[in-house]
């Protein structure tokens, strides 16, 4: 039996519309399949990609989450994995790097403690003998005072507030007066607004007692002058005394120590190196420490540090 050749034209001609229909049909339900099946390898990857670059700028708070069973939820789960270690580590790092830096800094405390503590019992020892017993026993009183602001254990030890490194000044001027009686004036000018700020304890005080040995008690009467204000999120401290003064030779010798401690572990002296050593371990390069003086002229201290360390 035998077809004509025109039937089996459209017989042809059908075969081909019904396949050329169900490419038609088939080729964007293929493609949502693809695509589909794309983003679910694709997306995890990309995650991870964008999670190790946060990583790598500093953001360690960054978890994967992934509901896949393969290679890829494997993978998510160790990257997480990795993560967490490495926030512990991050933190183990930041907790040593801390008390070694409160090591550091109680050690430098220490050396300020004793040399005060000398000087100011020599001071009673010198009332009691000249018959000043009650003196002798105000400047006790007050050196006990001071020992128990400044001989804090701890973090107390170390930090303090601008309100309570004031109020340890004031005491340590009355103590001085009665050691010095009309020698000297104190004249103290700081914003109240800073004084629950917090700051490295005893950075003024050995810098006032500076002022008192080498600059005022040089004369018959000298004035200090603190100012404590704020500018642009930082402390702007000036110190300035009416004492004998420094040529350029000694502040540029203060300022070449004061370099040198920042670059060095020797632990060895005490004031304006201890104090800048000192600041280069809360603020690192966010502070500055200058000198201004001329001979006879007195000198002037300025300190910038930040309102937040």
């Amino acid at each position: 039996m035998f077809m004509p050749d025109s039937r089996l034209h459209n017989e042809g001609k059908n075969i081909f519309l019904f396949f050329l229909l169900l490419f038609l049909v088939s080729l964007p339900i293929s493609s949502i399949v693809v695509i589909f099946i794309s983003r679910q390898l694709i997306n995890p990857i990309t995650a991870l990609t964008n999670a190790a670059r946060k990583i790598s700028e500093g953001h360690l708070d960054v978890h994967l989450h992934s509901e896949n069973t393969d290679e890829i939820g494997t993978l998510t789960e160790i990257f997480n994995g990795m993560v967490v270690s490495l926030e512990k580590q991050m933190r183990d790092l930041m907790v040593a790097e801390r008390e070694r830096a409160d090591l550091q800094m109680s050690i430098l405390m220490a050396q300020i403690n004793p040399h005060f503590i000398y000087n100011t019992l020599n001071s009673a020892i010198y009332l009691s003998k000249a018959g000043e017993t009650q003196k002798a026993e105000q400047l006790l009183k007050l050196f006990i005072q001071l020992l128990q602001n400044n001989m804090k254990s701890g973090i107390d030890g170390i930090i303090t507030t601008l309100g309570e490194e004031i109020k340890d000044i004031e005491t340590y001027v009355e103590l001085q007066q009665i050691r010095y009686p009309g020698r000297f004036k104190m004249d103290i000018q700081a914003d109240e607004i800073l004084y629950s700020y917090a700051m490295p304890r005893l950075i003024l005080q050995p810098l006032i007692e500076n002022a008192l040995n080498h600059g005022v008690l040089s004369k018959d009467f000298g004035v200090i002058v603190l100012t404590v204000y704020k500018r642009d999120n930082y402390f702007h401290i000036l110190l300035e005394d009416d004492g004998e003064g420094m040529d350029e030779c000694k502040i540029q010798e203060i300022m070449k120590k004061k370099e040198k401690r920042r670059h060095t572990s020797e632990i060895h002296s005490i004031s304006i190196e201890n104090i800048c050593h000192r600041l280069s371990l809360f603020y690192k390069d966010a502070y500055q420490f200058e000198v201004e003086s001329e001979v006879e002229k007195g000198t002037v201290i300025k300190i910038i540090f930040p309102l937040e360390y």
